[in-house]
């Protein structure tokens, strides 16, 4: 059977018709090629997130009280010294995450859920399963620096003078 050429009988709605169609999957075409694209040039860009180094400078150890608590709320840190020792302490209470707070009555509490720590971090009162945490702190030049993402050594042992 020879193929039967339809468009010479068709109207101008018919070619209309038939146009509108043909733009129709071709704008689809065109615009699957553009998300493609986009995503794409999306996934050859590098998409890196910045965070606060880890090791960090916290204040010269002659400002540092010699017996008591500094706070770094913005980096939920404690700094303890008791006489010539001095530790970190994690701020975040190990039951759910909540930030501690120091209590000037010589301990750690936790708002949310009424968990007490001592100084030394060791729970007083629950529900926290642990004590909070200790974060290594070295002195270099004279420096107090606190490194998160190592694990946690000794107190730090500050020279009298």
């Amino acid at each position: 059977m020879p193929l039967v050429d339809d468009l010479k009988n068709a109207s101008g709605l018919d070619l209309i018709r038939r146009r509108f169609l043909g733009l129709l999957g071709v704008g689809g075409v065109a615009l699957s090629a553009t998300g493609a694209l986009s995503t794409l040039v999306r996934f050859l860009r590098p998409s890196v997130v910045y965070e606060p180094p880890s090791r960090f400078p916290v204040g010269p150890i002659d400002q540092m009280p010699e017996q008591g608590v500094v706070v770094l709320r913005e980096r939920r840190l404690y700094i303890v010294r008791q006489g010539s020792k001095a530790f970190a302490l994690s701020a975040v209470c190990t039951h759910l995450g909540c930030m501690t707070h120091f209590d000037h009555g010589r301990q750690f509490l936790c708002p949310c859920h009424g968990s007490r720590f001592d100084l030394d971090g060791k729970v007083l009162h629950g529900p926290a399963p642990r004590g909070l945490r200790r974060v290594k702190l070295e002195i270099e030049q004279g420096q107090m620096v606190v490194d998160l993402g190592a694990e946690p050594g000794p107190e730090v042992q500050l020279e009298d003078g």
